[in-house]
């Protein structure tokens, strides 16, 4: 039974050292692909984020050619009302309309650049926002309260 019990014992140091390389050499494998997929991984990431950057790079130009656009018809809507505010007939219709001529906007409701104080600056937006929100006393109205002093 000891001579038994000793083989039992050999079989399984050897069984324990052959598994030991084989699985050895599996593990060795195992690193490898797992290494291999990592590689594929960072370069699949690379790739999106290549892509992801040539996506931004296109709207980017995109943005910058709709901003371009819109500087220049806003330039040209600017030159057009220039144009317009030099003709004496936008003048006439200004006068006709004493309201909007006294309150300091043109025939479209936005300011006239000739009765701003400041002209086209911040100043210039602030001295004409009094006409925006409030108008001038027509000369009938200054006139009703010294009309009604004198009654009193």
């Amino acid at each position: 039974m000891f001579r038994a019990r000793i083989g039992a014992q050999a079989f399984t140091v050897v069984a324990m050292v052959a598994g030991g390389a084989y699985y050895g050499a599996d593990r060795e494998k195992r690193k490898e692909l797992i290494k291999l997929e990592a590689q594929q991984r960072a370069e699949e990431r690379n790739q999106k984020w290549l892509h992801e950057l040539e996506v931004r790079d296109e709207e980017d130009k995109r943005l910058q050619a709709a901003m371009k656009r819109k500087r220049e018809r806003l330039e040209q809507r600017r030159a057009e009302e220039q144009d317009s505010s030099h003709e004496p007939k936008m003048a006439a219709v200004s006068a006709s309309t004493p309201t909007t001529a006294a309150a300091g906007a043109n025939a479209e409701g936005k300011p006239s650049q000739e009765g701003t104080a400041g002209g086209s600056g911040v100043l210039g937006a602030l001295s004409s926002a009094g006409g925006w929100f409030g108008r001038k006393k027509a000369p009938s109205e200054e006139t009703k309260p010294d009309t009604e002093a004198e009654k009193k």
